[in-house]
């Protein structure tokens, strides 16, 4: 196997935010770190848009609790923005930090485009309709 022998391994789906994040964070759960809340933590530093869906989540919590012989360190609370819906609360930690780095992403996107001389991206092309050719 690839990552008995050091190797890097590709986990890949359509998005990369629900199934392979699970992938990953069941695997870094099991071997890397002593919780999945720490797990979630390092991955979504590494990839923000790390969202499994609630399926996977009730899965990888009760993965966590088998695997570590505990309580589990992530559990499912009440949306406080819709109250019949439930969210892992690494969400509600994590969410602030998140809103602020992608806050501060759309300010150095702002401030590259504004600070960027305009260039076009064709070149002029001679009208020849003008010169009645």
């Amino acid at each position: 196997m690839a990552l008995h022998s050091g190797e890097r391994v590709l986990v890949h789906s359509v998005k990369g935010i629900s199934r392979s994040a699970t992938l990953c964070l069941a695997y870094l759960t099991k071997y890397k770190f002593e919780s999945l809340k720490e797990a979630f933590l390092f991955l979504a530093s590494k990839r923000p848009l790390v969202r499994p869906n609630i399926g996977f989540w009730t899965q990888l919590i009760t993965f966590e609790q088998e695997v570590k012989k505990t309580n589990g360190s992530v559990h499912l609370i009440r949306d406080k923005s819709d109250p019949d819906k439930v969210v892992p609360d690494v969400y509600s930690k994590s969410l602030a930090a998140l809103k602020e780095a992608n806050r501060k992403r759309q300010n150095r996107n702002r401030r590259q485009f504004l600070t960027k001389p305009y260039k076009p991206v064709l070149e002029p092309i001679l009208e020849d309709v003008e010169n009645g050719v």
